[in-house]
């Protein structure tokens, strides 16, 4: 499942794939012009399993991107990929997480924030890195809590060590963090605090 994220000032969409260029589409004349991304070296390793699952995952199951237009050029691609494998009669049925990385657009170089996420959530300017991943073996969830990023890509605060985490949504300067099915936590984004703990669902948030 590609990513698809849309610059609405700049009038263009983006899909990105997985061991794929990244395609850039002009919505006035649907045009497409494909871009490959560089990386520093020290995270080649990393970008490459990102972009290129193995050769053996290919045959057995897919990868899956999402993608956000963050504004001054800058897009966020994240995701996981799902993994499966025969043993007999038994299936054996996983996820990794792809990462979470920031493209810059205006020269197509590259910078993973987050090689353990594989969910984000913008939170009023800041990135709420996540990762919610099932493993048939273990029969529960791994994650690896809630990383806050801020603007410039550093990391702000983290919260609630490796647990796995469901959703987020945020509201003004508030995230609510659902680790669980039956409780949920409200987090203030300026000081990274948990202000409380609530049992039940979150509230639907609408954004103004």
């Amino acid at each position: 499942m590609p990513a698809l994220a849309v610059d609405r000032s700049g009038n263009r969409a983006f899909v990105v794939g997985a061991g794929t260029p990244v395609a850039e589409v002009d919505l006035t004349t649907s045009s497409v012009t494909y871009h490959d991304l560089s990386t520093p070296v020290s995270l080649l390793g990393r970008l490459h399993a990102w972009l290129e699952p193995t050769a053996e995952a290919k045959a057995t199951e897919g990868p899956n991107r999402e993608a956000a237009w963050l504004g001054d050029g800058m897009l966020a691609v994240w995701g996981w990929n799902d993994r499966t494998s025969f043993k007999g009669d038994q299936v054996h049925v996983w996820a990794e997480p792809a990462g979470l990385t920031l493209v810059d657009t205006r020269d197509w170089s590259s910078r993973v924030l987050d090689s353990g996420a594989s969910s984000m959530t913008v939170a009023n300017g800041n990135l709420l890195a996540f990762s919610w991943l099932w493993d048939s073996a273990r029969d529960h969830p791994s994650g690896s809590g809630v990383t806050a990023y801020g603007p410039d890509g550093g990391m702000r605060f983290h919260l609630f060590g490796s647990r796995a985490i469901l959703s987020t949504q945020a509201l003004g300067g508030r995230a609510f963090i659902r680790g669980t099915k039956s409780a949920y936590s409200v987090v203030d984004l300026r000081s990274g605090r948990v202000l409380r703990t609530f049992a039940g669902e979150p509230p639907l948030l609408l954004q103004p």
